[in-house]
């Protein structure tokens, strides 16, 4: 009990960790508390940390003004986590002190104008009716008496810190519930960083409707849908997509550019069937309306050219024979790339300086070599100096056409 408006008094209070429900030793500096009068409300108390007793008890100092009530309620608590800070006791009422000590009385209440007795037995009931209406407050016991009641929860205490004290050795390193986290931590750590580890779960069949209500989301998202299970209109397809560029030879290709009436596959294909593949005459640039390719014959592997188309070639070798002293010339003609073995009429050659356009060999006949349609001619008089070039000119009667062809020698060449 506090002495009522009396400086230099003390208030006790009891710090527990709820952790392990023990005594909570060092650390005043991290508790502070409130203290109520009369119901009044709290204020902080002016010593604004305690001094720590021992054994988890810690001391606030109170001033005359804290203690100048009737009845105190201290609020103690700790800024440090896990810790619980109770007074003790939590509530007092305090007490009127008179000279040496002794109770306090009020004379002049006492000796009114009842007897002085009568006033002291008034103040009794007083008392009484103040006691019971702390006892109301406080409830009847559970047990036999509110001490029983304290002594059933002392024990109940030892119980729980019993308990919880196992708890401090199985979280220590090796202890039984460190051990199984470390299990728990061996088992999740083959799961990998994303989930790398998880490659050989098998597939569930359930899934598969899942899986392929999202794949199809994620299909009707994209447009993709449109390919083979939804028609398309031209905003389906974004401008200047590469499905755009296919079809559309706009600077921004737009699909609304493509009809598939004149330009897909199969209309390209009847075009062709009308135009190319039927067709006696084929327009090879709309440009040059008047250049086409005459009269074709369809064979297996293409067609052949009318013989307006005929195309006559000839090859030229010249060989310088130093052992004989003598330039010797053959001349094989082809038609179409094919070689020509017969119908040549009138073959000859002649060889022109490229210098001046003058005749080194001017125009004669050539002999056929055996009947293989190859036609040779050998010069020994002027043959081709060192340092410089010939056109060799060759021509015939072919077809009932005459076929001409040139090709430059020299000695300085491989012929």
């Amino acid at each position: 009990m506090l002495i009522k408006n009396t400086a230099s008094q003390k208030w006790k209070v009891f710090a527990f960790s709820v952790t392990t429900g023990l005594p909570v030793t060092g650390d005043a500096s991290n508790i502070t508390a409130n203290i109520d009068k009369d119901y009044a409300g709290v204020a902080a108390v002016t010593d604004t940390n305690p001094t720590e007793s021992e054994d988890g008890y810690y001391v606030f100092d109170l001033t005359q003004a804290e203690t100048n009530a009737d009845i105190l309620d201290i609020y103690p608590e700790s800024a440090t986590s896990n810790v619980v800070v109770l007074g003790a006791p939590a509530n007092l009422h305090t007490r009127l002190e008179g000279v040496g000590g002794r109770l306090a009385v009020d004379a002049v209440g006492i000796s009114g104008s009842t007897s002085a007795a009568d006033n002291v037995e008034a103040n009794i009931g007083n008392l009484d009716d103040a006691i019971t209406d702390v006892m109301s407050r406080i409830g009847a016991p559970v047990g036999a008496s509110i001490s029983a009641d304290i002594a059933a929860v002392k024990a109940e205490t030892v119980l729980i810190v019993g308990d919880t004290n196992e708890l401090q050795t199985d979280w220590a390193d090796g202890g039984r519930l460190d051990l199984i986290q470390d299990a728990v931590l061996a088992d999740t750590a083959v799961i990998g960083a994303l989930g790398a580890g998880l490659t050989g779960i098998p597939w569930n069949a359930a899934w598969d409707t899942e899986v392929q209500s999202e794949v199809n989301d994620a299909l009707v998202a994209l447009n993709l849908d449109h390919l083979l299970a939804v028609a398309v209109v031209g905003g389906d397809v974004v401008d200047n997509s590469v499905f755009a560029q296919l079809v559309s030879k706009e600077a921004t290709a737009d699909w609304d550019d493509y009809n598939n009436t004149t330009e897909s596959f199969q209309a390209l294909k009847d075009l062709g069937d009308t135009n190319w593949t039927t067709a006696t005459t084929v327009n090879l640039n709309a440009d040059q309306s008047s250049v086409t390719i005459g009269t074709t014959t369809a064979v297996s592997n293409g067609v052949t050219l009318a013989t307006s188309e005929d195309i006559y070639w000839a090859h030229v070798q010249w060989i310088d024979d130093d052992g004989s002293s003598t330039d010797e010339y053959t001349v094989t003609w082809f038609l179409n790339g094919a070689r020509i073995t017969s119908g040549i009429t009138s073959p000859t050659i002649q060889v022109v300086k490229r210098v001046d356009g003058t005749d080194l060999v001017s125009s004669t006949a050539m002999t056929q070599i055996g009947s293989t349609g190859s036609y040779k001619y050998d010069e020994a008089t002027n043959r081709i100096p060192d340092g410089e070039s010939y056109l060799v000119v060759v021509g015939a009667t072919i077809d009932s056409g005459s076929r001409a062809f040139s090709m430059i020698v020299g000695r300085d060449t491989t012929t």
